[in-house]
């Protein structure tokens, strides 16, 4: 007689895979700055992304990034409203980005490229795993 284990594959419980909204923000042409500016570069990245987030109305200190020098990649709660992200967040951190360039010489100016999807998006060892986190990394 063939003994089965007590635990199937199928069984076992599932990670953190659920539908969720990633996005991913990068400096265009960051090389191109000295190491000091690389520095002021990465602050304001930072700045503009969490100021544009509180004026949409959304917490992104329940976002979960993964900062990489010139790119914040985060995957946003799965409650997050596309809609709200797609609008009002876009249209504030281009207000933000704004601010920031009008009071820099044109070699100071930094520009965004920002890239969104949605779909899985689970937990993994390294940060994320699924076609949502693949697909925005890709853009």
């Amino acid at each position: 007689m063939t003994s089965y284990p007590s635990v199937r594959p199928w069984d076992k419980p599932r990670p953190d895979v659920t539908r969720r909204l990633c996005l991913a923000a990068d400096i265009e042409q960051y090389s191109r700055f000295d190491t000091p500016d690389q520095r002021t570069a990465q602050a304001q990245l930072a700045r503009v992304l969490r100021a544009a987030a509180e004026r949409s109305g959304l917490d992104h200190g329940k976002w979960s990034t993964q900062p990489q020098g010139d790119l914040e990649f985060a995957v946003l709660p799965p409650d997050t409203p596309e809609q709200l992200v797609l609008g009002e967040y876009v249209t504030h951190l281009a207000a933000e980005l704004g601010g920031y360039n009008a009071a820099r010489r044109p070699a100071g100016r930094i520009r965004l490229r920002l890239a969104i999807d949605t779909g899985v998006a689970a937990t993994a060892a390294l940060g994320f795993s699924g076609p949502a986190p693949i697909a925005v990394a890709r853009y």
